[in-house]
């Protein structure tokens, strides 16, 4: 089991990650980005670890806790 100190500092860097985040976004309306590097998984599935770097677009505002919105813009080739 780690130490309180090491989730204290853990909480202190998400912090200080977001705060710098935040004041990026002030020169900024709207930012627009896909959520997903690939085309959506079939409902049900889960990720593997191998392709949570896909996610990369969205977890800025995941870890941000930024408003944001999903739009439906086409279907793959799958469907």
């Amino acid at each position: 089991m780690a130490p309180a100190s090491s989730f204290t500092a853990l909480l202190q860097e998400w912090e200080l990650f977001r705060s710098r985040m935040l004041g990026f976004l002030q020169s900024y309306d709207v930012i627009l980005a896909p959520v997903h590097a690939y085309a959506a998984l079939p409902h049900g599935e889960l990720t593997s670890p191998e392709s949570s770097p896909a996610f990369s677009y969205s977890q800025t505002d995941t870890v941000t806790g930024s408003p944001s919105v999903v739009v439906r813009a086409g279907s793959s080739a799958e469907g």
